[in-house]
């Protein structure tokens, strides 16, 4: 029962997002929206971590099922990218170096929060 519970915390903070996003007509998804207002609960102090772990792990764990509909995209258009293969590896290459240095500093901020966190307590 604590799955489904974690899973309705996750799916309704995704839910919001979506549903503030078609609101106020908003540039970002909402899938982007609902991940920065989950992270301003988990900050808050009104959800928290222990609330959603399982789930969360269980996501992550299995990350790469959720990339498979994009690659048969990329397969099912792939007359699109023809003549543009090294401007389409271009972006592939400078957003994965981007993400994985924003990821670097945002886990590294994190971690330094935790640290403080700790110390405080």
């Amino acid at each position: 029962m604590d799955i489904l519970k974690e899973l309705g915390i996750i799916f309704g903070i995704l839910f919001a997002g979506e549903f503030i996003n078609g609101f106020f007509g908003l540039v970002l998804p909402g899938n982007v929206i609902g991940m920065m207002l989950l992270f301003v609960l988990f900050l808050s102090g009104v959800v928290k971590l222990n609330q959603v772990e399982k789930v969360s792990n269980f996501l992550l764990s299995n990350l790469t099922i959720f990339f498979l509909p994009a690659g048969v995209g990329i397969m099912k258009y792939y007359n699109l990218l023809e003549g543009k293969i090294l401007a389409f590896l271009a972006v592939m290459i400078i957003t994965t170096v981007l993400v994985m240095v924003f990821t670097g500093y945002v886990v590294q901020f994190s971690q330094r929060m935790v640290k403080n966190d700790n110390v405080n307590k």
